[in-house]
């Protein structure tokens, strides 16, 4: 069991608790957690829109969640080689969200001509259960094994956000309010269904085959309305929209692994993937269906250059799907004068990858990669020349390349007290858009990290860690230098069942995101700032049985797909 507190600018508190209970051939696994947060977010931005105006806004929020994750893993030994399982993961969330926005718009080289007074609250809620079903078991004694497994999730939200807006026109002296409220209730599904085959022939080959079939609906129902002149509530037609789309994705692999010699060992795999789409605007009567085919092969290979030294080269063809939320067609609002506005005609993007890895004593990681990306994904910003009101969306470029080189190096220091692992990458990216070419440009990028743990007398335990990344462009996007550290000590009590742990994160406050924005008519320039440094004191105990094998957490066939419906 765990409880801890934390304290930056507000304060936070979790808790939480984890049983295991194993007996014959049951096993079963379960835990309640529990977080609640409060953290301020300053974002300030700089627009310029077509060499004549200027838009400069700045913002700051408070946002609260509370969190219940709730977690039940039962494994059950059918025969002594076949076993069922069953994984359950419920969580419960709510967010209040209270903040201002002040804007104000001049000429590029005048003085101000209007300013904009927003305030924003609104509250969310979430439940989010997955359950996952497995059953495996071996065929024969020459290593055939099954494994079949059913997952499906559920995540059922619901936004309710209310704006005040007061403007004042100092050129006419004149004032204007107005409020806006949206509630928008969202129900996502996922269900997948996988059965994966692995057989070993002889002494070193081995085959590898599985089947998929994966569907995906997500349902968002926003309705958007104004405030009328006698307290009345209207329809605004312009944002209400109720979208639903629908994803079906069936998959079929196959991967053969074979030794060529003593030190050479050959991979060859192909992925075949067929997916239909549907969306579907109930509040316009569009359907947007497509079809689609697509194969992806893989080749690897391995060299055992020493007992020290390996060497791997592969190609890999690889999509890249678009998050659930792009394809909503309808403008969201996000201040008085930036919109976001989804893509009904998004598509993945396709890559050709290319990697070659060197390893040295299991200390020294090398590795380079490259990669050519078709219809590129990226966000792409335009501006209204009737409202001055800057939209952002997301789009297919042309293509884009990237090359990646990175070297890590782990080592153990003054006889194992002090173990060090250090990460040095560099990047280049850079889209091709014939359409946009304010977009085709790049630069290097270059990242590295370092993380150090020191055993200390007593059981004590301390850890530094360190990040930098320099500046990068990226698209639409120039981003300056950012950087990252935290404290970490951790001491045995309580007969060593008992643990503290003191971490101090980003203790120099210099976490932030800055970045220039390129598009046609608007050049910008933003401050992102979320609350980052906290001091949180954690204890744990751990009791009864320790030697109990607790079961792992098994990954489910709808990871990707978690992933892409909106945070």
């Amino acid at each position: 069991m765990s409880a801890g507190v934390g304290i930056g600018r507000f304060a936070r508190y979790n808790s939480g608790f984890t049983l295991s209970y194993r007996r014959n051939k049951l096993n079963v696994f379960g835990g309640l957690d529990y977080q609640r947060t409060r953290q301020y977010r300053r974002v300030s931005s700089n627009r310029t829109l077509n060499q004549e105006t200027r838009i400069d806004e700045a913002s700051y929020s408070v946002t609260e969640r509370n969190s219940q994750t709730a977690r039940l893993n039962v494994d059950y030994d059918l025969t002594e080689r076949s076993s069922v399982g069953l994984q359950i993961r419920g969580i419960t969330s709510a967010r209040a969200v209270d903040g201002t926005t002040t804007s104000t718009v001049a000429a590029v080289a005048g003085p101000p001509s209007a300013t904009n007074l927003l305030q924003t609250d609104g509250t969310a809620r979430g439940f989010n259960p997955t359950i996952s079903l497995y059953y495996r078991t071996l065929l024969d004694s020459a290593g055939g094994e099954l494994k079949v497994n059913a997952d499906y999730l559920t995540f059922n939200k619901r936004f309710d956000e209310q704006y005040r807006n007061t403007g004042y026109n100092l050129l006419s002296q004149t004032a204007t309010a107005g409020a806006l409220r949206t509630s928008s209730p969202a129900s996502n599904a996922v269900a997948s269904v996988t059965a994966d085959y692995t057989r070993t022939f002889g002494k070193a080959t081995a085959l590898e085959a599985g089947l998929k079939s994966l569907r995906t609906i997500t349902d968002n129902d926003i309705h958007w309305e104004n405030l009328a002149e006698g307290g009345n509530w209207l329809n605004d037609a312009r944002r209400t929209n109720h979208f639903v789309y629908r994803e079906y994705i069936n998959a079929a692999y196959a991967s053969v692994r074979q030794p060529v010699s003593e030190k050479i060992g050959v991979q060859l795999g192909l992925r075949a993937e067929h997916t239909h789409s549907e969306g579907e605007s109930l509040t316009l009567g569009q359907v947007n269906q497509r079809d689609y085919l697509n194969l992806f092969p893989n080749v690897s290979v391995d060299y055992a250059m020493s007992e020290k030294q390996q060497w791997n080269v592969s190609y890999q063809r690889r999509i890249d799907r678009f998050r659930f939320d792009i394809v909503n067609p309808f403008l969201t609002y996000v201040s008085p004068y930036l919109y976001y506005q989804g893509n009904p005609g998004i598509r993945p993007s396709l890559s050709d990858n290319f990697s070659i890895s060197h390893s040295y004593n299991n200390a020294v990681a090398t590795s380079v990669s490259y990669g050519r990306h078709t219809k590129a994904l990226a966000e792409v910003f335009r501006r209204d020349p009737a409202t001055n009101i800057v939209v952002q969306s997301d789009a297919n470029l042309s293509r884009a390349t990237s090359l990646d080189a990175n070297v890590s190096l782990t080592k153990q220091l003054a006889g194992g007290a002090v173990t060090t692992m250090n990460f040095v990458g560099a990047t280049y990216v850079r889209f091709y858009s014939p359409d946009m070419p304010w977009l085709n440009q790049a630069s290097v990028g270059v990242m590295a990290s370092s993380n150090n743990t020191v055993n200390l007398p007593g059981g004590m335990r301390a850890e530094l860690n360190l990040f930098y990344r320099s500046p990068l462009t990226y698209g639409a996007y120039s981003f300056k230098a950012q950087y990252n550290a935290s404290i970490a000590v951790s001491k045995p009590v309580l007969k060593e069942k008992g643990t503290l742990t003191l971490t101090i994160l980003d203790p120099l406050n210099l976490q932030k995101n800055r970045y220039d924005t390129r598009a046609a008519e608007v050049q910008a320039y933003s401050l992102d700032k979320t609350e980052t440094r906290f001091a949180r004191l954690n204890f744990s105990y751990r009791f009864g049985n320790q030697k109990i094998k607790v079961i792992r957490t098994r990954r489910t066939g709808i990871e990707s797909e978690k992933n892409r419906l909106e945070n």
